[in-house]
């Protein structure tokens, strides 16, 4: 699932190449994603102005009062195809898919990739493509939104009324946000004393953004055991784990992403985070640390969480 620095990295895409742009209407290949609202984005007639996001999700502000506000979910994507390009050709990490044995992915014969009963060429696919369930047309080009799983959602929303709506209200902290101090770190943790901390890094409801990936790096730098209680943690350790969440975020930005399965940025690019992963996905790797440790894999909260068991105390 995109995550902070994933979905920070589609909004600052946006605010370069998408603001002043008009949505002329859109295409809807699936209505899931729009569903109850499939005649207002239909005639949608906007102009894009700015682009925010909170947390997970990405809002894009239109004129008169209006916004779009977009949830990717699991495996969603927005593609941009610019009128000077003829084809967007999106890379996915499709051979990872198959390796982790993870969507129902397998190989077939004709040497293509069979996902979810579609065919994608192998390394790549074209927009649209099988899963783009949304096309805005735009007086210059064309944004698409995919997703492999239609978990993800789009909605027309007033933008005075944003901060008002649930998803929104009931988003924690941001963890980059000048507010989320260690003083404040410390009283989220206290509400939850007897969590495991890497899933409470996890409760979007205290802290928005933080999914798996960061989670685990981010307890991987501080030295911290994710099946430790929350309440547990000394003074000490409360400011390491609040610098490591602030640094792998901010790193995460910097290399746009991690593109664990179908993640890419606008144009339709992967982030490289994962090429800088200390312990995610590296389960019987040696520690990075050289503390003659390995990686461990456990599961948590129905989610794999990744550590060294020797130098994570």
């Amino acid at each position: 699932m995109p995550e902070l620095p994933e979905v920070e990295t589609i909004k600052r895409d946006i605010k370069k190449v998408l603001l002043g742009k008009k949505i002329l209407g859109a295409e809807i290949l699936d209505k899931k994603p729009v569903i109850g609202q499939e005649k207002e984005f239909m005639n949608l007639k906007a102009v894009i102005k700015d682009a925010c996001r909170f947390g997970k999700i990405l809002v894009l502000d239109l004129d008169k009062n209006r916004s779009l506000m977009i949830h990717l979910k699991m495996t969603g994507q927005l593609i941009f195809l610019g009128q000077k390009r003829q084809r967007a050709v999106v890379l996915n990490s499709f051979q990872d898919l198959i390796k982790s044995k993870k969507y129902n992915v397998k190989s077939d014969k004709s040497n293509k990739l069979m996902v979810a009963g579609g065919h994608y060429e192998v390394g790549s696919l074209q927009v649209p493509n099988k899963f783009t369930r949304l096309i805005f047309n735009l007086n210059q080009g064309k944004l698409y939104f995919n997703d492999l799983r239609k978990f993800g959602w789009i909605r027309l929303v007033q933008t005075d009324k944003i901060k008002d709506l649930k998803e929104i209200k009931n988003l924690g902290i941001e963890p980059l946000h000048v507010n989320f101090t260690v003083k404040v770190f410390k009283e989220i943790l206290e509400k939850r004393p007897n969590k495991p901390i890497k899933q409470l890094l996890m409760e979007q409801n205290l802290i928005s953004g933080i999914g798996n990936i960061y989670a685990s790096e981010a307890l991987f730098w501080a030295k911290i055991d994710p099946r430790r209680k929350a309440g547990d943690l000394k003074e000490n350790e409360i400011k390491n784990l609040h610098k490591s969440i602030i640094k792998v975020l901010k790193e995460g930005i910097k290399l746009k992403g991690s593109s664990e399965n179908t993640y890419v940025d606008l144009f339709g690019e992967k982030g490289v985070y994962l090429k800088r992963e200390v312990v995610y996905r590296r389960e019987g790797q040696n520690c990075p640390r050289h503390c003659g440790g390995k990686v461990e894999r456990i599961k948590q909260g129905g989610r794999s969480t990744f550590f060294c068991p020797k130098c994570q105390k």
